[in-house]
Formats: C-alpha cells, structure tokens, sequence
C-alpha cells in the first residue's frame, strides 16, 4: 500500500501485514510504536510487554525519561531478541 504525504508529496510504501514502512532512506521503520515519556516503573515496564506481544518493535524511550530500567527489565523479559527492537 502506498500512502503519499500531503505535505511533502513523497509516497511511503506500507507493509501493513508486518507493520512496517519503507523509508525514503531505504530503511525499515515499525509502523507500532511506543512513547515512554512520563510512564513510571511499572506502568513503564507493563506498557512495553504489551507493546512487544503485540508485535511492535519500536520504543521511545531517553535518559531524561527516568524509565530505562523498566524498559531495559521489560526487553531482557520478553522472547523478542533485543536487535528487533528500535529504541
């Protein structure tokens, strides 16, 4: 599926069954995705095991977030292997 922005007028090619986009860059972006921005610990930590049972692969998380633990701890807890995962 091809999706052209109406701001730039760029096209992006959307892989909606593997939940991904084709970027003008050539790279590969998850289309599902997660802020962490004001998660605490264990809304953090619950937030992203879902995210990653739900097939998302995409994380936005930083040291300023004061959440990376959790992240970190939901990651090493989940079978998805951490190269998968874009953060």
């Amino acid at each position: 599926m091809k999706i052209v922005s109406a701001n730039t007028g760029k096209a992006y090619s959307f892989d909606l069954e593997n939940r991904k986009v084709m970027l003008n860059s050539g790279y590969e972006m998850p289309v599902m995705g997660l802020g962490t921005y004001s998660l605490s610990d264990e809304e953090c930590y619950d937030s992203v095991t879902v995210l990653l049972e739900a097939g998302g692969r995409l994380i936005d998380t930083a040291y300023m977030y004061h959440n990376e633990e959790a992240v970190g701890r939901a990651v090493r807890d989940s079978e998805v292997p951490r190269e998968d995962i874009l953060s």
